[in-house]
């Protein structure tokens, strides 16, 4: 009790700091508008899961001086064959640059997962911020965390950032650190408590080579959980998601506070970022042209494995440098794998087309998946997408 009470103290203590500290006053270079990106997805497959889901990427209000609020979000529902398993949510994260850089985080989810959480995280120097963070889920104990975020410049090119807190996960108290080594273009860290130890290192050349490799450990602590692992290359990368801002909280872990990186499932902070759900996990084809593989891998703690590896070539952009239609056009193997209980093998294939533009602003993208064309019928699994994307 007195340790939930230390938690409860350092959060009042950063909403006194976000409503009394000073707050710098924007100028205005023109008018104010709203930017960013939506995404509309609808989803299915031949197990009769269905996905819609709303999503505002980069959303930023503000003018050429100054960017007033930063944003982004998303809503979505998942139907399932079994009522049991369907699950809807809303989650987001806004972060206002001139309040001391605030970030807000909060997150719900219902039927399946009946979870909510908050988050807050606030500069009080230039080199320290302070975060705390609350959740509750239906039908077990609450979950609060509160700590510090220290950077340290050991050079001119290389930063240490290091962390220290405290962390009651679902009634297991332990306090909580963690340690990033970076510079402009990598890093590798880790982060520990009683219940999870994370360590992951990655490396982004805007443009050029990237790769990731994340690995969880949930198998220490009270809770037993999954050992997981999350790994991603490219050679020609091109989105934000293997930079190092948005690898932070992956590496240092939900309670990170991060706004680059909201890849949340649910609350409870424990979440191993590998899963998707709000602002979803970008899809394979997203994140580098010409070539690109992720590997997500699972091992329970009764004994069982699954995992999968989703590797996807753009030919005419690899082969032939093309320009427009030709250079979105995707395909590439698939090889998935279970353990345990039953032993399954699947060899299949994704195509698809990526950010083909219907108008200035408006772009579809399709995209299918056989896990298993070589197993016969019974054993296929199909995996339909389109979502369009608007900037706005």
């Amino acid at each position: 009790m007195k340790s939930k009470l230390v938690v409860r103290r350092v959060c009042l203590s950063i909403l006194a700091i976000l409503t009394f500290g000073e707050v710098a006053t924007a100028q205005s270079g023109g008018e104010r508008a709203l930017t960013g990106k939506t995404e509309l997805i609808g989803r299915t497959n031949a197990d009769n899961l269905h996905r819609s889901e709303l999503n505002l990427f980069k959303g930023v209000y503000g003018d050429d001086e100054s960017r007033v609020v930063e944003f982004q979000g998303g809503l979505g529902y998942l139907n399932a064959d079994s009522p049991g398993q369907d699950l809807s949510y809303i989650g987001g994260v806004m972060r206002i640059p001139e309040f001391r850089n605030a970030t807000f985080l909060f997150n719900n989810a219902n039927e399946l997962r009946d979870e909510t959480d908050y988050q807050v995280k606030v500069d009080v120097l230039s080199n320290l911020s302070v975060n705390g963070g609350y959740s509750s889920t239906g039908g077990t104990d609450d979950t609060s965390f509160g700590g510090a975020i220290h950077t340290l410049a050991l050079s001119e090119k290389l930063n240490l950032r290091t962390r220290l807190g405290y962390v009651d996960f679902v009634g297991t108290e332990s306090f909580e650190g963690g340690a990033l080594l970076f510079d402009k273009f990598g890093s590798l860290g880790f982060n520990w408590n009683e219940e999870q130890i994370r360590t992951g290192i990655g490396y982004r050349e805007p443009g050029g080579l990237a790769f990731e490799a994340l690995l969880i450990e949930n198998s220490i602590g009270e809770r037993n959980g999954p050992l997981a692992f999350l790994g991603h290359f490219t050679v020609k990368s091109n989105h934000p998601l293997l930079s190092n801002v948005a690898r932070e909280s992956r590496i240092l872990g939900a309670t990170s506070v991060s706004y680059e990186n909201p890849i949340l499932l649910g609350s409870q902070f424990g979440n191993p970022y590998v899963f998707s759900n709000f602002n979803r996990l970008q899809y394979v084809q997203d994140f580098g042209d010409q070539f690109n593989i992720r590997v997500r891998a699972f091992d329970l703690p009764g004994g069982g494995r699954f995992g999968q590896v989703q590797n996807v070539i753009f030919p005419f952009d690899l082969f032939g440098g093309s320009k427009g239609y030709l250079k979105n056009i995707y395909m590439g193997p698939e090889y998935s794998w279970t353990s345990g209980t039953e032993e399954v093998d699947r060899f299949g294939f994704l195509v698809g087309l990526r950010a083909i533009p219907l108008t200035n602003n408006l772009a579809l993208n399709l995209f299918y998946e056989n896990s298993g064309v070589f197993s016969g019928d019974e054993e296929e699994v199909h995996d339909v997408l389109a979502f369009l994307t608007y900037v706005l």
